[in-house]
């Protein structure tokens, strides 16, 4: 099965299905764009399903055509309030050795200082590849 295909159906095995997360990490998604709306929805109804009220989604989005599939996923969250950390803040925090841009929320530092790691590559093969931005969607109820 190529990527294309594997984005194009969305499942969950038996040890994830029923339990309730506050937090969930996607890293690095990849061809998300080909996910057609109604495997977005998916996507963002069994995700709604995993969290709890008051736990988050984050996307951690390589390519910026990626995008709006994340927010197509959001509408299915209930409640969901989403954060972004724009492209140019994570390259002024890579370039300026970890400083915070001027203008960004607290929320928004919070979240590049928690991915800082992945941020700055210091995970090996796993931190390859800049981030066109990080999605942050909680679920409020």
């Amino acid at each position: 099965m190529d990527a294309a295909e594997d984005v194009q159906r969305v499942g969950l095995g038996p040890a994830l299905t029923g339990v309730p997360s506050h937090q969930i990490y996607w890293r690095r998604p990849f061809a998300l764009v080909r996910a057609t709306p109604d495997v977005a929805r998916d996507i963002g109804a069994e995700l709604n399903r995993m969290l709890r009220p008051g736990g988050f989604v984050e996307f951690r989005v390589l390519e910026a055509t990626d995008v709006p599939v994340v927010r197509e996923v959001a509408k299915q969250i209930e409640g969901a309030r989403v954060v972004e950390v724009p492209q140019a803040a994570i390259r002024y925090f890579r370039g300026r050795g970890g400083q915070r841009q001027p203008g960004l929320t607290d929320e928004q530092w919070q979240i590049l200082e928690e991915a800082a790691p992945d941020v700055q590559r210091q995970l090996g093969a796993l931190g390859q590849g800049t981030f066109d931005r990080i999605i942050r969607i909680y679920r409020t109820r």
